[in-house]
Protein backbone atom coordinates (compact mmCIF):
# COMPACT_ATOMS: atom_id res chain seq x y z
CA UNK A 1 0.00 0.00 0.00
CA UNK A 2 1.43 3.35 -1.03
CA UNK A 3 0.73 6.50 0.95
CA UNK A 4 0.47 9.74 -1.01
CA UNK A 5 0.15 13.21 0.45
CA UNK A 6 -1.39 14.75 -2.63
CA UNK A 7 -2.07 14.40 -6.33
CA UNK A 8 1.62 13.89 -7.09
CA UNK A 9 2.72 11.12 -9.44
CA UNK A 10 4.78 8.37 -7.83
CA UNK A 11 8.49 9.11 -7.79
CA UNK A 12 10.57 7.31 -10.40
CA UNK A 13 12.84 4.57 -9.06
CA UNK A 14 16.12 6.07 -7.89
CA UNK A 15 19.39 4.86 -9.28
CA UNK A 16 21.99 3.71 -6.76
CA UNK A 17 23.79 6.83 -5.66
CA UNK A 18 27.40 6.99 -6.78
CA UNK A 19 29.30 9.88 -5.17
CA UNK A 20 30.95 12.21 -7.65
CA UNK A 21 34.51 13.29 -7.20
CA UNK A 22 33.34 16.70 -5.97
CA UNK A 23 31.21 15.24 -3.17
CA UNK A 24 34.03 13.09 -1.79
CA UNK A 25 35.75 15.05 1.00
CA UNK A 26 39.46 15.46 0.41
CA UNK A 27 41.58 15.20 3.57
CA UNK A 28 43.31 18.48 4.28
CA UNK A 29 40.97 20.47 2.03
CA UNK A 30 40.43 23.89 3.66
CA UNK A 31 37.07 24.29 1.91
CA UNK A 32 35.68 21.30 3.82
CA UNK A 33 36.43 21.32 7.56
CA UNK A 34 36.52 17.89 9.22
CA UNK A 35 33.21 16.63 10.53
CA UNK A 36 32.53 17.42 14.16
CA UNK A 37 34.76 20.50 14.23
CA UNK A 38 33.42 24.04 13.77
CA UNK A 39 34.89 25.89 10.80
CA UNK A 40 37.36 28.63 11.49
CA UNK A 41 39.41 29.49 14.58
CA UNK A 42 37.74 29.19 17.97
CA UNK A 43 37.98 32.39 20.05
CA UNK A 44 39.69 31.73 23.36
CA UNK A 45 38.03 33.48 26.32
CA UNK A 46 40.34 35.58 28.52
CA UNK A 47 41.63 33.68 31.55
CA UNK A 48 41.10 36.60 33.96
CA UNK A 49 38.22 39.09 33.99
CA UNK A 50 39.20 42.67 33.17
CA UNK A 51 39.97 44.78 36.25
CA UNK A 52 37.00 46.67 37.68
CA UNK A 53 37.04 50.48 37.71
CA UNK A 54 38.41 52.12 40.84
CA UNK A 55 35.05 53.43 42.06
CA UNK A 56 33.64 49.89 42.04
CA UNK A 57 36.65 48.58 43.95
CA UNK A 58 36.21 51.36 46.52
CA UNK A 59 32.56 50.38 47.06
CA UNK A 60 33.54 46.73 47.51
CA UNK A 61 36.36 47.45 49.95
CA UNK A 62 34.24 49.94 51.95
Amino acid sequence: MTFQLGPYPPAPPREPSVPDEESIPVPGDPARPPLGEPPGPIPVPPREPPPAPDHLMDRLMG
